[in-house]
């Protein structure tokens, strides 16, 4: 099991990540999710336990995109794995009206997917 510790450290590194990858600066950031510019830096350091409102703010300002790998349907559930040049990415879709939206997508298909990250 990991310590908090651990986890706030893989917590910063995935931000960092996605920030770079949309090529925002922590002041750009900052600006898109009401805090101030030390504290992102503070998470993406893991020096500050942040709270699930917190990241629930973070996370809406982050989008994924990337070619279809993989999109399998199982019952009210679909998975869909998009991959980019940073690797893979899972996303879990439980809206039937958005299933139905993903229903003639192939492998290599080039999509873009807003939600909760």
């Amino acid at each position: 099991m990991q310590t908090t510790e651990e986890v706030l450290v893989i917590i910063g590194h995935n931000i960092r990540k996605l920030r770079k990858s949309k090529k925002w600066s922590q002041a750009d950031l900052s600006l898109k999710v009401g805090m101030h510019r030390s504290y992102i830096g503070a998470i993406e350091n893991g020096k500050k336990n942040i709270s699930l409102i917190k990241l629930s703010r973070l996370a809406k300002v982050f989008e994924v995109k990337g070619w279809v790998h993989n999109f399998r349907k199982l019952g009210s559930i679909a998975f869909l794995i998009l991959r980019d040049r940073g690797g893979f990415a899972q996303i879990i879709i439980e809206d039937k009206a958005e299933m139905e939206k993903l229903a003639n997508l192939y492998t290599g298909t080039v999509i873009e997917v807003e939600g909760k990250v």
